[in-house]
């Protein structure tokens, strides 16, 4: 997981600066209803989550033989994997916190609509679904390749149709910037209960003699 944490790392100190020595590229360019509509949401709620779902997938992919299913039920007694999880979502969240913080004391557009905490309330189930999504997808699949497509496939048909095909569903609701802000709202809640439901699900798939009996049958 070295590279893709580095280039994470990387990109996150790449933004910053540019943000302090060109803050008119992000600047944010609408407000409706109390909801900013601003460039600095391609790195927050895209860029850096889908590298933080990178990192999370080789860290515990890397750790897995073939018999996958047999080492991840051996995890009640060594819950090596969702330590691993934990650790690598650390590494993961000073960065993004630093850099959204920058964003919001450089911009006063951005300081003056919205308080801090309401920043991370919008744009936090982006990197908590990556960061679930990553783990559950990992145990289900097994397979890296298997897992990067789904979670990359969703993610680009999301981004890229959202006004479209997903709208107030999309993960990425704040790109657009059209909707009210009771509608951003429920989005994110709904996206911060689906994420802590992957989680759960996660531990209950470790947790559980569902694995053994579904890989005895394989």
């Amino acid at each position: 997981m070295r590279l893709p944490l580095a280039c994470y790392y990387a990109l996150s100190t790449a933004y910053i600066f540019l943000l302090i020595l060109f803050p008119e590229l992000f600047r944010p360019v609408s407000f409706v209803s109390d909801v900013v509509k601003s460039t600095i949401f391609y790195f927050t709620d895209f860029l850096l989550p889908l590298l933080a779902s990178c990192c999370i997938v080789l860290q515990l992919g890397n750790s897995l033989e073939k018999n996958t299913f047999q080492f991840l039920c051996t995890l009640p007694k060594n819950i090596g994997m969702i330590l691993r999880w934990v650790f690598t979502v650390a590494l993961i969240l000073p960065p993004y916190f630093i850099s959204l913080a920058v964003s919001y004391f450089t911009l006063d557009q951005l300081k003056a609509s919205a308080s801090f905490i309401r920043l991370l309330f919008i744009s936090g189930p982006n990197l908590l679904f990556f960061c679930t999504a990553a783990l559950l997808l990992i145990i289900l699949f097994r397979q890296i390749f298997y897992t990067f497509c789904i979670l990359c496939g969703y993610t680009f048909i999301d981004l890229f149709m959202s006004e479209k095909l997903f709208r107030e569903f999309s993960l990425f609701i704040n790109v657009p910037g059209n909707y009210s802000k009771e509608v951003i709202d429920i989005n994110r809640i709904g996206f911060y209960i689906l994420s802590v439901t992957m989680f759960l699900i996660s531990l209950l798939l470790i947790k559980f003699k569902f694995l053994q009996r579904f890989n005895s049958k394989i």
